[in-house]
């Protein structure tokens, strides 16, 4: 596969003046910014209710036990707060485009289904949870993630238009862990004991339930004269662990450490996707919990990259009431040695105290021994449906990369405040040493579901033929805008590099497609990057039929700037009739060489052209037998739906090798600037099947025509 480059100017590329404002200045950065360091609140009554109407007053925020003037105050989501939270209006076009993407303060969701550590009983109910969270607790403008690490899935979706492909998500979600079912399992928490810490006690303790069963040799223990522990009369073996049991925990501890780092890394990633924007910004791990690993620095990670972003954890534990020991079960048969019922009962807690101090650390809370999730997901939805931002300027600035303790308190009896408990210090020499060690600037950007507009991009997808069974050639036609990139000037020429990531996600299967590259693009001295000139190019995927969530980001390598945006898509059902996405456009390659040739139309995103322009428009015909008769038209109308160019439909002329293809020009002379619409028809006559195409598009007014 490759890369189509084509530089679109001037005439090639006008745009509306109204579409674009001039790109920002500086590059939104995914760091916590150490001149306004912000927080945001959530205060609770005591019986769980937001409490609203609270003023600057009301609050006292103490940086390392200092108390900090709050500069920036803003209360979200409480009726009559004056702050709303709509979702982006898409647009009439049938491209996409982050222009007029804000950061502004909303509810985002990260909803992660570990389905690493989730058993198929215990998926089924996170699943089940999850959906009916989906359906009821979020509303209109929230912004929602759906992460599945094991299948490395994330989804992103913006309230209300993407609740029912989120609940297609979760239909089809399962848990993955599946438990040794044989007398001889470990727990993770007893194989993290003995492998790391070469704890004797618990060794001895697996030891006495695997002679209770009587696996690998051992009998069962005499209770009459067995004392337990002994460490001292271990003598020269005091510090042991036997080799099989040592080994079997080593195997358990290494399976878990990498269920572990697979679901702590995406967690990481996500999180780090949210840094840019401010807001409550929330993640519900859906799991049955992580054990406190003292050795694994992943669990580190994430909560520090939570104190950067402001993003709060909460865990679900969807084990529920009850879940005692599995040792204590009827699976098991024997009975648990009376000195160990103690440790087993601890290990229900043990094996998810690494979730909940993630959610405690992080300002989040942890819902446990409920088996009412919905009830308790609801108390979180509540929770975060009123929150208080507030920003403050440290009076004592730290050292870059110092870790500042935080406080929020709230001057009134009878509430609890839910905040983050701290924040790094990031200055400039911390960023520029993260630049230098190699970090990845696109891959935050790429894993949060924010558009961001630093530079403005447009985003087209074009469907094609199928040039392998099952799959479609699908284009994916970008557009920059030339002017939010720091171009260098040399003697001879303007130059930069525009650096692209692509990864498209496909919603049945939950695979993804990637892309990474770069652009060197080189224009004359002298060369003018008004409103109107923006960089194309396309990417070619291979893609088998459904809907795909394109994540695109653009970065220019000279400034630093960073665009992104998403794009949904849907690749059509390959059998029967079908018309290829037709390419809509104003620009053609007027072929060279000796040889005739057609003209070829330029992929395009935009939908706005020129006043006076031809406008071309070309499609095929696809799923036909050969010989058939099929009958192509079209008509263009006004915005009062006035017809205003139309063909009767007409037979296409097959090409030497069958394909029926069709390709035409419409003269925009004389016709005002305003919105039209094309409607192209192909008719089957033998099948008296007719399908219809409609392409809005724009004419502008004169005064951006060259």
């Amino acid at each position: 596969m490759r890369v189509r480059l084509l530089a679109w100017f001037v005439a090639l590329c006008l745009v509306p003046a109204v579409a674009f404002g001039q790109p920002g200045g500086t590059q939104p950065r995914f760091r916590t910014e150490t001149a306004l360091v912000t927080v945001d609140a959530v205060v609770v009554d005591d019986r769980g209710q937001p409490v609203t109407g609270l003023t600057t007053a009301d609050f006292e925020v103490l940086d390392e036990g200092v108390a900090q003037r709050v500069e920036f105050f803003q209360e979200t989501g409480a009726p009559g707060s004056g702050v709303s939270t709509p979702a982006r209006k898409p647009g009439r076009y049938s491209y996409a485009t982050n222009v007029g993407a804000q950061a502004t303060a909303t509810r985002t969701f990260v909803l992660v289904f570990d389905d690493l550590h989730l058993t198929r009983e215990q998926g089924e109910q996170a699943r089940l949870a999850l959906s009916q969270f989906i359906r009821v607790q979020l509303v209109d403008g929230d912004l929602v993630s759906l992460v599945v690490p094991g299948i490395a899935l994330r989804w992103h979706a913006r309230l209300p238009g993407g609740r029912d492909e989120l609940l297609r998500i979760a239909e089809g979600l399962q848990g993955r862990f599946q438990p040794e079912p044989t007398f001889e399992r470990i727990t993770d928490y007893e194989a993290y004991r003995i492998h790391v810490f070469q704890d004797e006690a618990v060794a001895n303790s697996v030891d006495r339930r695997w002679r209770n069963y009587r696996q690998l040799g051992r009998e069962s223990t005499n209770l009459a004269s067995d004392r337990g522990f002994q460490p001292q009369e271990r003598g020269g073996n005091a510090g042991v662990i036997q080799q099989d049991l040592a080994i079997r925990a080593a195997d358990v501890y290494s399976r878990l450490m990498a269920r572990n780092r697979v679901t702590l890394g995406s967690m990481k990633a996500m999180v780090e996707g949210l840094e840019a924007v401010r807001g409550r910004k929330s993640v519900l791990l859906f799991s049955a919990g992580l054990i406190e690993d003292q050795e694994q620095i992943d669990a580190r990670h994430v909560l520090d990259a939570a104190r950067r972003a402001n993003v709060a954890v909460y865990f679900i534990d969807v084990r529920g009431i009850g879940s005692g020991s599995a040792f204590a079960t009827a699976q098991f048969g024997s009975p648990l040695d009376t000195r160990d019922v103690g440790f087993a009962n601890a290990q229900i807690e043990l094996e998810v105290q690494g979730s909940e101090n993630l959610a405690i650390d992080t300002g989040g809370f942890s819902v446990r021994n409920a088996n009412d999730l919905n009830a308790a997901l609801g108390r979180i939805s509540r929770e975060l449906s009123s929150y208080y931002l507030l920003g403050f300027q440290p009076s004592r600035p730290g050292a870059d990369g110092a870790y500042r303790k935080l406080q929020v308190r709230v001057r009134r009896l009878g509430v609890t405040v839910r905040a983050r408990k701290g924040y790094y210090v990031t200055g400039d020499r911390v960023a520029r040493a993260a630049d230098v060690l190699g970090h990845d600037a696109l891959q935050p950007v790429t894993d949060s579901p924010y558009d961001l507009d630093t530079i403005p991009l447009r985003v087209a997808s074009y469907v094609f033929g199928s040039p392998t069974a099952g799959k479609a050639v699908v284009s994916l036609a970008i557009e920059a805008d030339l002017r939010a990139f720091g171009f260098i000037t040399t003697p001879l020429a303007l130059t930069d590099v525009l650096e692209l990531r692509i990864a498209a996600t496909h919603l049945e299967s939950s695979t993804a497609e990637r892309y990474d590259g770069q652009v060197e693009m080189t224009f004359p001295l002298g060369t003018r990057l008004g409103e109107d000139a923006w960089y194309g190019l396309a990417r070619e995927f291979t893609l088998a039929p459904g809907r795909y969530q394109a994540r695109i980001a653009v970065r220019d390598r000279n400034n630093g700037r960073i665009g992104a945006l998403t794009h949904v898509f849907d690749v059509p059902a390959l059998d029967g009739l079908r018309v290829t996405t037709p390419i809509i456009t104003d620009t053609i390659e007027t072929p060279t060489g000796l040889l005739p040739a057609s003209p070829k139309p330029v992929l395009v995103a935009r939908r706005e052209f020129p006043a006076g322009a031809t406008v071309y428009y070309q499609f095929s015909v696809l799923g036909i037998p050969r010989g058939a008769r099929i009958l192509a038209g079209h008509q263009v109308r006004d915005a009062a739906g006035t017809i205003i160019k139309q063909l009767e439909p007409r037979a296409i002329t097959p090409a030497p090798d069958g394909a029926l293809s069709r390709f035409g020009g419409l003269s925009m002379k004389g016709l005002p600037a305003g919105e039209y619409e094309l409607t192209l028809t192909v008719v089957d006559e033998a099948a008296s099947r007719t399908i219809q195409l409609r392409e809005p598009f724009a004419i502008l007014p004169p005064a951006h025509a060259q």
